[in-house]
């Protein structure tokens, strides 16, 4: 990759008006251990949130999320997650929604008409790009959902206090 030679002849901080595109304008993360379950199919928060306010309208912001989750029940489970942006003063939409019913999912059986029994833990991430558009302040926060309510399903997250996180950085446009 070639060295980009910033033009700022001022003395101090380099202003992000002057970073090239593609520079991180900054960085925010946050943690939770509050565990959460259910086995609704409609989204429940996580309580993984956080906050950033860009600097530029046409920055994009890198959303990377570690969701610790728990996926237990007999036969097959499932979990799908999505990501609203409220924009303070405006309105809340989806960042990132499961286009299927589930992005993760866990299939058990002992190959007769009975089924076995499923209990994953780990972490599941994802990153994606989003574009506000704003200079106003963005909070971001997770949801999950259940698969399905049958076959004694419990999805959770945090479970055992373990720790979810995200992170957000502001990339230059």
């Amino acid at each position: 990759m070639a060295l980009t030679k910033l033009n700022y002849t001022g003395q101090g901080v380099v202003p992000h008006s002057k970073m090239p595109t593609g520079s991180v304008l900054q960085t925010v993360h946050a943690t939770t251990t509050t565990a959460v379950s259910t086995n609704s199919t409609d989204y429940t928060s996580t309580n993984l949130t956080a906050n950033i306010t860009p600097k530029s309208s046409n920055s994009k912001i890198l959303v990377t999320t570690f969701l610790h989750c728990k996926i237990r029940g007999d036969h097959d489970h499932g979990m799908g997650f999505k990501i609203t942006r409220a924009i303070s003063g405006g309105a809340t939409s989806d960042a990132y929604a499961s286009p299927t019913p589930q992005d993760e999912y866990r299939y058990s059986s002992d190959g007769s008409t009975s089924s076995g029994t499923i209990d994953v833990r780990g972490r599941m991430s994802w990153s994606f790009f989003d574009t506000p558009s704003t200079t106003s302040a963005c909070t971001y926060l997770v949801y999950y959902r259940s698969h399905g309510t049958a076959n004694s399903n419990s999805p959770a997250v945090q479970s055992d206090a373990s720790p979810s996180m995200i992170t957000l950085q502001e990339i230059a446009g």
